[in-house]
């Protein structure tokens, strides 16, 4: 992901400088909280397999982001769930590389937080940067919704837009939203 930043902000101007974007390691996290909080400026972070509660306890200083994927399409899929969900069984299948630290993914539990605790079959693949299935099973039919990504880019993009739009924002925790995403990209060559 460092990497996938780095070719987004030599690929393209940024328009802000004053805000952290971290996708490190639960060790990592804490020094950009604390760097965050003692410059005053926005936290974006896509760490997962952390206690959350120190992005609640750093919202109290500082506009903080924390999510555990920042594509638009898996942002997308959240908002349709609760259409889906009261009409059939839903349950998650994903796929990462076999380098990744944690099982099942942020998505896929974050996936399930809003399904109410639907099953995740999570499997590891070289190579693979990251699929999440979503099928909804009903009597004699089913719907599935798949979102695939070809390019750590698409995370990286994401993340940045949300630091964006915190720019200028009070404390608090945001969630990241589609809106977010397009709201910033008109305005955007990212």
């Amino acid at each position: 992901m460092g990497r996938a930043l780095s070719a987004l902000c030599s690929e393209a101007p940024l328009e802000f400088a004053d805000a952290i974007v971290d996708f490190s390691t639960p060790e990592g996290v804490k020094e950009a909280i604390a760097a965050a909080v003692e410059h005053k400026i926005p936290l974006v972070s896509g760490t997962t397999g952390i206690d959350t509660q120190i992005f609640m306890n750093a919202s109290n200083q500082i506009p903080v982001l924390h999510a555990p994927n920042f594509s638009l399409g898996i942002a997308l899929i959240k908002e349709m769930l609760p259409v889906l969900t009261p009409h059939a069984t839903p349950s998650i299948c994903e796929t990462h590389h076999t380098e990744k630290k944690d099982t099942p993914s942020g998505t896929a539990l974050d996936l399930q937080t809003h399904l109410g605790g639907a099953p995740i079959e999570a499997r590891r693949i070289p190579g693979a940067i990251g699929e999440h299935s979503v099928t909804f099973s009903m009597e004699d039919e089913e719907i599935t919704i798949t979102h695939k990504a070809h390019s750590r880019k698409l995370f990286a993009r994401g993340a940045l837009h949300a630091a964006k739009s915190l720019i200028e924002k009070p404390p608090g925790l945001y969630i990241f939203t589609p809106q977010m995403y397009t709201e910033t990209h008109a305005n955007s060559s990212l």
